[in-house]
C-alpha cells in the first residue's frame, strides 16, 4: 500500500514537472513571435507539441485526448475539411515550393495541433493559469518589442540589416517593417486595455504607464491598418458595454482619443498619413485587389495554393486582404469553410464571453487591409485567440464534473 502512495505521489510530481516545463516552452514562443528571421518560435511550438504526445503516451492519457477530441469535435472537423483543400489545392496546381508546403504546414501541425496541446494541457490541470499566463507572456513579448522601437528613436539602432525603423519613416523594432511593427503595438495595447478591465479597483499607474507607451509605439509606427485595429476595437467595445462601463473606463478611453489627436496636430508626419487614410490612399492595395480578383476567377474552386501569390502580376507577395488571401489559396471551397469557422468562433464567444467579440471584430478588421494569412504573426495570435475562447469549453465541462470552475473570462 505504501508503494502504490509512493508511486502515485512520484507520478503526480512528474506531471506538474511536465506542466512547469510545457509553461516554460510556451513562454519561449510566445516571446519569439515577433522576432523577425528568428526560428525559435517555429522550433519551440514543435518541442510543445512532442512533449504532449510524449505526456500522452507516458502516462497513459490517450483517453483523455480522444475526449478533448470529442469535445472540440465540430473545430475538428472543420480544420480537418480546411486542411484537405489546402492540400488538394497544392496537388491540382502541382506545387513543389517549400516555401508554400511550409505554409500547409504551419496551419495544420504548428498552429492547429498547437492549440489542441494548449487546451488539453489545460484540461489536464497542469496549465490551470494558462490563461493568465499566456496574457502576461504576451504583453511581456510585444512590451519588449516596444523597448526595441524606443531604442531606434534614441539610439538609432538596426536590428534588421537593410531595415531601419526611425520617427520619421515609422519604427520597425525586431520585426520586417512598421506595419508589422504597428500590428504587435496595437495588440500590446488592447491586452492592456483588457488588463486594465479586469481590475475593480482603481487603474495601477504601471498598466496606465504602459498603455500610453503602447499607443506611442502604435502611433509612430506609422501604420494605418493597425490604427484602424485599435479604433475598431474601441467602438465595438463601447458600442457592446456602454451601459455597464464604469467611470474609469470612460476617462482611459477619453484619454487615448486625446492622446491621438494631440499627436496627429502636433505631428506633420502624423498628421499626413492620416489625412492620405481618410482621402481614400490605399498604398496600391486597390490595384492588388483588382488584380487579386480576376486571378480567382480564373481558379474558383481551389484557387492556386497556399503561398503562392504572384508577385510578378500584383506587384504584393500577399493580397493584404484576408478575404481574397482565402479566395486566391484555397478557393471558394476552402473559402466556404474558413465563413463555417469565423461563425463558429464568433457562435461560442456569444455563448461564453462577449468581452471577446471586439478583438474578434479589430482583428478580421485589419486583416482586410494588411499581413499574410498563413504569417506567423497571424497564425500565432489566431491560436493564442481560440485558446482564450474555446478554452471555456473546458470549465464549463469541468464544472458540470464538480471541479471548481475558472473565472477568469467572467467581466460583465
Amino acid at each position: 500500500m505504501r508503494i502504490r502512495l509512493r508511486a502515485l505521489k512520484e507520478t503526480s510530481h512528474v506531471k506538474i514537472l511536465f506542466g512547469h516545463f510545457f509553461a516554460t516552452v510556451l513562454f519561449a514562443a510566445i516571446l519569439s513571435i515577433p522576432l523577425a528571421n528568428v526560428q525559435i518560435y517555429p522550433k519551440a511550438m514543435v518541442v510543445l507539441i512532442l512533449l504532449t504526445c510524449l505526456y500522452i503516451f507516458s502516462f497513459k492519457r490517450v483517453h483523455a485526448f480522444l475526449n478533448i477530441l470529442l469535445l472540440y469535435k465540430d473545430l475538428v472537423i472543420l480544420i480537418a475539411t480546411l486542411s484537405a483543400c489546402m492540400i488538394a489545392s497544392m496537388f491540382l496546381n502541382r506545387i513543389t515550393s517549400s516555401y508554400s508546403w511550409d505554409g500547409v504546414y504551419q496551419v495544420i501541425f504548428i498552429h492547429f495541433f498547437g492549440l489542441l496541446a494548449l487546451l488539453f494541457f489545460y484540461r489536464e490541470g497542469l496549465f490551470e493559469r494558462g490563461k493568465k499566463l499566456i496574457l502576461f507572456f504576451m504583453i511581456l513579448s510585444f512590451g519588449i518589442e516596444l523597448i526595441s522601437g524606443f531604442a531606434q528613436i534614441f539610439f538609432q539602432l538596426n536590428f534588421i540589416k537593410g531595415i531601419f525603423g526611425s520617427l520619421q519613416d515609422g519604427l520597425t523594432g525586431t520585426t520586417i517593417n512598421r506595419n508589422i511593427f504597428g500590428f504587435y503595438m496595437a495588440f500590446g495595447t488592447v491586452l492592456v486595455f483588457f488588463k486594465i478591465m479586469k481590475l475593480q479597483k482603481a487603474i495601477k499607474m504601471r498598466y496606465l504607464v504602459l498603455q500610453i507607451l503602447f499607443l506611442v509605439g502604435l502611433l509612430f509606427s506609422y501604420s494605418r491598418a493597425s490604427w484602424v485595429f485599435v479604433f475598431a476595437f474601441m467602438l465595438s467595445y463601447t458600442a457592446l458595454f456602454f451601459k455597464q462601463m464604469r467611470q474609469k473606463d470612460i476617462l482611459l478611453f477619453l484619454s487615448v482619443f486625446f492622446l491621438f489627436a494631440i499627436a496627429f496636430v502636433f505631428s506633420d508626419a502624423l498628421g499626413d498619413r492620416f489625412s492620405s487614410m481618410i482621402e481614400g490612399d490605399s498604398s496600391n492595395r486597390f490595384e492588388i485587389w483588382q488584380t487579386t480578383i480576376q486571378l480567382i476567377k480564373q481558379k474558383l474552386l481551389l484557387g492556386y495554393g497556399v503561398r503562392n501569390f504572384d508577385f510578378e502580376i500584383t506587384g504584393a507577395y500577399f493580397p493584404h486582404n484576408f478575404i481574397l488571401d482565402i479566395l486566391y489559396s484555397v478557393g471558394i471551397l476552402g473559402f466556404s469553410v474558413s465563413v463555417v469557422l469565423l461563425i463558429l468562433t464568433y457562435k461560442e464567444i456569444i455563448k461564453t464571453n462577449l468581452i471577446y467579440l471586439p478583438l474578434f471584430f479589430s482583428f478580421f478588421a485589419i486583416m482586410q487591409f494588411d499581413h499574410d494569412i498563413t504569417s506567423r504573426r497571424a497564425l500565432s495570435m489566431l491560436m493564442l485567440f481560440a485558446f482564450f475562447i474555446f478554452s471555456k469549453r473546458v470549465d464549463i465541462s469541468d464544472a458540470k464534473r464538480g471541479k471548481s470552475y475558472n473565472n477568469f473570462d467572467i467581466k460583465y
